[in-house]
Parts: structure tokens; sequence; C-alpha cells
């Protein structure tokens, strides 16, 4: 039986590398999402103005809105992904810890189907 000193010595490495990248997966969802905003506000005024609803002149504030409004949520979304994304993964990652272990024992290919399958799991059930 191994004691905490030595789990904790198996575990950081792993913890660590698991923080890192749910941090660049909050960093990207956070930026595509603030982008998609700043998009979807300038395709509104765009519209807006085709159809007759909006002057053009009213039309030149619209980046404005979309660059600002972009980034709030920009820093919105980072926040709150950061908040739930990076301890739930560091958590997880410690807790499979073993069985992860366990898994790459069996080989590279094994490791490869068993982990494509469990994530297929996981996807398929969100």
């Amino acid at each position: 039986m191994a004691t905490i000193s030595q789990s904790i010595r198996v575990v950081a490495p792993v913890a660590r590398a698991t923080r890192r990248a749910a941090w660049a997966a909050s960093l990207a969802g956070a930026t595509a999402f603030a982008c998609f905003f700043a998009i979807s506000m300038l395709a509104v005024g765009a519209y807006g103005v085709a159809t007759g609803h909006m002057y053009f002149v009213e039309f030149l504030t619209v980046p404005l809105y979309a660059l600002f409004g972009g980034a709030f949520w920009l820093l919105v979304s980072l926040a709150f992904s950061v908040a739930i994304t990076i301890p739930v993964s560091v958590i997880m990652a410690m807790c499979t810890s073993p069985l992860v272990r366990t898994i790459q024992s069996a080989g590279p290919a094994t490791s490869g189907v068993l982990g494509f399958l469990i994530g297929a799991i996981v996807w398929a059930s969100v």
C-alpha cells in the first residue's frame, strides 16, 4: 500500500499536466465564444442596415459594441471556465491516476482504444 506522500509524488505531474491542458481549453473556448459574439453583433448590425431598421450612422457604433461586448464576454466566460473546468479536471486526474497507469501498462494500442472509448462515453452522456 502506498503512503500519502508517495501518492502525492505520483499524482503531482498528472495534476500539473491536467491543469495546463484545462487552462488551454478554457482559453480556447472563451476566445471562440467572444469571437462568435463579436461576429454575430456585426452580422445583426449589417442585417439591421440592410432591412432598413437601422441607419448606417447607427451601424458605425456596432463595432464598438462588438469589441467591448466581446472583451466583456471573454473575461466572464474565461472566469467561469477557469473556476469550474480547472478544479474539476485536476480532481478527476488525481482520482483516475491509478487507473490510467494500469491501462498504460497494457500497451499503447490498448491505452489509445480505452481512452477513446472513455472519451466517447463521457461526451455521449453530455
